[in-house]
């Protein structure tokens, strides 16, 4: 309730770059001088503020998404902002939520309009004016596949197949297409044809066109008008043919995931290794056998044989007896069997290695200086850098140290504010692993075999090893230098757990293969 009155008292509260004229939500500028002058209206007041506020006021994106004349109006309207504000408390913020939406489509959003109620008001009610002919030509498609008019499918199925005997055909189809839809309709709209002697039984129409000066004029088509049958028709083709996409998609979904997913790891790498001998043999070997199946195999044929028969499925009494025949529950039995059947076949080839749990080794290094006043050695804390004498910063504190100058040192110095950009934590307990992975049980181990992990990282020559404590010691080549360190190694083994965002201000140890 405090998140909705909230809401509720700042949706008011007025813009200083709006004037009030643009806060009117009825007011649209049609004016070109008036809206010259609200332009340069906001071009002044941009002037005035800094370049991060003219950012904000000029937007990038193009007025090609907007449909209204004034462009900047569709952002200050006062539905927009209960309808931002109501979005900012409803919306919940999943964890994985930005990673289910794709790149590509976060980048193109920010050249495009943010959900906006005026722009969508304004985009489905013309879209619903002038979508008329994309429905006619679907419902066109639909009705000829299902045999409405046998006499018009009939005439598609031949100039389908003329096509296919001769395919330079189909170039001609859209200028058919444009003649016959357009051009022929506005030129009998002219020149309508007399109709005083058709009897409608003998002669239904008569085929010649008025041959005198013409007795219609232009007209330009014109959207639905709102609120018309025609326009409530579109809205209600809109709704329809959601059901298609929808139904479309999760057979999709649901048939996908049982082969690409891998649902099931061994059915999935069959698919694979069959996509991929698709690909090198479509790739390295087919066009070797093209010219020999163009020559053996009828090509047009097969294409004819397809057209006829897609259409005399779609016939309603033959694709009812289809469905009667396919669609029963021991057909639905013995096709499941026979896939079932298939797939324990060809799975049969495919080696089942057992899965088994991959861990890594998290290394910590716990790092002790020599205080030459207490004479004693003085823990650091625990860090994933060796610290050698090969350090970059040990070879610079090397070269410009004294051999009888003792920097200042005490019990508390750190490491990290000898040298502050290594990565220090002062207890082992705080070290976490690395993001993605998760610790196993039995907590951290001194490596007993302190030779392994020296000559792994070749500093042999630059430390003695200590075979009972398991300490590395510097070895200095300049006696007297206070810049002594010694190190021993920690590891514990990690596994891995679902990808999380990594945590902030925290100290993660490097991996490396077990």
């Amino acid at each position: 309730m405090e998140s909705l009155s909230s809401i509720f008292e700042n949706m008011l509260v007025a813009d200083p770059t709006i004037s009030p004229e643009e806060m009117n939500t009825d007011a649209v500028i049609h004016d070109t001088g008036k809206k010259q002058d609200a332009m340069a209206k906001l071009t002044e007041t941009a002037k005035n503020l800094g370049e991060k506020d003219v950012e904000v006021l000029v937007s990038p994106i193009s007025s090609y998404w907007y449909l209204e004349d004034n462009t900047q109006r569709a952002n200050h309207q006062l539905s927009d902002r209960i309808m931002e504000k109501l979005l900012s408390v409803v919306i919940v913020n999943e964890a994985d939520g930005d990673s289910k939406i794709s790149p590509i489509r976060k980048e193109m959003q920010k050249h495009r309009p943010a959900f906006s109620m005026s722009i969508m008001n304004t985009n489905s009610t013309q879209l619903a004016q002038k979508a008329s002919p994309m429905f006619e030509g679907m419902d066109a498609i639909i009705m000829c596949m299902t045999w409405h008019n046998p006499f018009f499918t009939s005439a598609i199925l031949l100039l389908g197949t003329h096509a296919i005997l001769k395919p330079v055909l189909f170039l001609s189809f859209p200028a058919l297409l444009v003649l016959v839809r357009f051009m022929f309709p506005s030129y009998l709209k002219l020149y309508p044809s007399d109709n005083t002697f058709v009897d409608g039984k003998f002669l239904e129409r008569n085929p010649f066109p008025h041959p005198g000066k013409p007795l219609g004029t232009y007209e330009s088509p014109k959207p639905a008008p709102m609120y018309s049958k025609e326009y409530l028709m579109n809205f209600t083709d809109m709704q329809n043919h959601i059901i298609p996409y929808i139904r479309l998609h999760d057979a999709v979904i649901e048939w996908g995931k049982h082969y690409f997913l891998f649902e099931d790891e061994k059915l999935s790498t069959l698919v694979f290794l069959t996509l991929v001998f698709i690909i090198a043999f479509n790739t390295c070997i087919l066009p070797f056998f093209i010219p020999m199946i163009l020559r053996i195999v009828p090509l047009k044929a097969m294409e004819m044989v397809a057209l006829w028969t897609v259409f005399i499925c779609c016939h309603p009494k033959i694709q009812n007896k289809l469905l009667d025949t396919l669609d029963t529950e021991e057909a639905r039995l013995a096709r499941l069997d026979m896939t079932d059947r298939l797939e324990k076949y060809l799975m049969s080839y495919i080696h089942d290695d057992a899965a088994e749990d991959f861990f890594c080794e998290t290394e910590v290094y716990e790092i002790h200086r020599y205080n030459t006043k207490l004479k004693t050695w003085v823990p650091l804390g625990y860090t994933r850098e060796m610290y050698s004498l090969n350090h970059p910063d040990r070879i610079h504190e090397l070269g410009v140290e004294d051999d009888s100058t003792e920097s200042s040192f005490d019990a508390d110095t750190t490491i990290d504010e000898i040298v502050p950009d290594i990565p220090i934590v002062p207890s082992i307990s705080k070290v976490r692993p690395p993001v993605g992975w998760k610790f196993v049980e039995g907590g951290w181990k001194i490596d007993l075999k302190p030779h392994k992990w020296v000559n792994d990282n070749c500093i042999m020559d630059l430390v003695c090893i200590d075979d009972d404590e398991k300490w590395v010691y510097d070895v200095l080549k300049h006696e007297g230098s206070s810049s002594v360190f010694r190190r021993r190694r920690w590891y514990r083994y990690s596994y891995r757990t679902a990808l999380k965002k990594p945590a902030m201000n925290s100290v993660s140890s490097s991996q490396q293969d077990s």
